[in-house]
């Protein structure tokens, strides 16, 4: 199941998997690719890249232990 809501312009989606955990991840829309990216470099400081960062789409786990997804819209 995956539910999407939005709070003060960042998205949020919440997943829950089939062993009932629910796992809700921030995704973050920028205007442009540079703050994207100066962002994406931020948490991923102590963090984890999960899915490097491209042009379209990345992923991270801040040092806290918090998932982001980030894409630019164009």
């Amino acid at each position: 199941m995956k539910i999407s809501f939005f709070i003060q312009d960042c998205s949020y989606t919440i997943f829950m998997t089939k062993n009932s955990l629910i796992m809700i991840i921030p995704y973050l829309v920028f205007p442009t690719q540079e703050l994207k990216i100066k962002v994406f470099n931020q948490l991923a400081e102590e963090g984890q890249v999960l899915f490097p960062l491209d042009e379209h789409f990345g992923m991270l786990k801040d040092k806290y232990g918090m998932q982001w997804m980030m894409v630019h819209k164009d």
